[in-house]
């Protein structure tokens, strides 16, 4: 008995063969291992540059999308404001309520969320969706600023009247590029659920703006 329980007491030895086998599972097991985690980074490194190709794409599209309704806002204010009649209907001799009356129909022909008509000095004369906004002065912000230096620009306007926001074109009343305008013409459309969905069915992607 007391033999056995020496014996039992030995250090376990372990044959050539034996320690040929544990050496190979544990090279594989360490093969393997290493394998899984290449795999499983080069697999997220893939998605991650997936993901940022699908974003730098719908960011493109919603840029072109956008600079192609402001640029066609642009280009009918532009060949309006260039026809006299146009001009003269909105002058800030006349009737102010003639001049909203102008500015409402030029409005729904070009499907604008709002139009807006400044006079010389910057000075409110009529807004479509807002016809009791009258005499204010815009005078300092940038686009209407622009425009009443003789050049027509664009760009995202935050009303302060409604509390959304827009992207906007002011046009300067001019009878040619030389001559001081005589006011300036703002139209805008809203960055809305509309525009959300234009921009889903452009690019297949949700987009929420608020």
């Amino acid at each position: 008995m007391a033999e056995r329980i020496s014996m039992l007491g030995k250090p376990l030895r372990l044959g050539l063969a034996a320690r040929i086998f544990l050496g190979s599972t544990l090279l594989v097991v360490t093969v393997l291992g290493a394998s899984l985690g290449i795999t499983a980074l080069s697999a997220t490194r893939t998605a991650d540059a997936a993901i940022e190709r699908a974003l730098t794409g719908t960011r493109r599209a919603i840029a072109n999308l956008l600079a192609t309704r402001t640029r066609t806002l642009a280009e009918m204010s532009a060949v309006s404001a260039g026809v006299p009649q146009f001009r003269e209907g909105l002058n800030a001799s006349r009737e102010r309520a003639d001049i909203l009356h102008q500015a409402q129909e030029y409005r729904d022909l070009i499907g604008a969320a709002w139009v807006l008509v400044t006079n010389e000095a910057g000075i409110l004369l009529a807004r479509t969706d807002a016809p009791d906004q009258v005499d204010r002065d815009l005078s300092s912000g940038a686009l209407v600023a622009g425009a009443l230096s003789g050049a027509q620009g664009s760009g995202a306007w935050l009303d302060d009247v409604t509390g959304r926001l827009y992207q906007a074109v002011a046009t300067p009343l001019a009878a040619s590029r030389e001559a001081a305008p005589q006011g300036v013409l703002v139209a805008a459309y809203a960055l809305d659920d509309s525009t959300a969905q234009a921009i889903k069915q452009a690019t297949t992607s949700d987009v929420v703006l608020f």
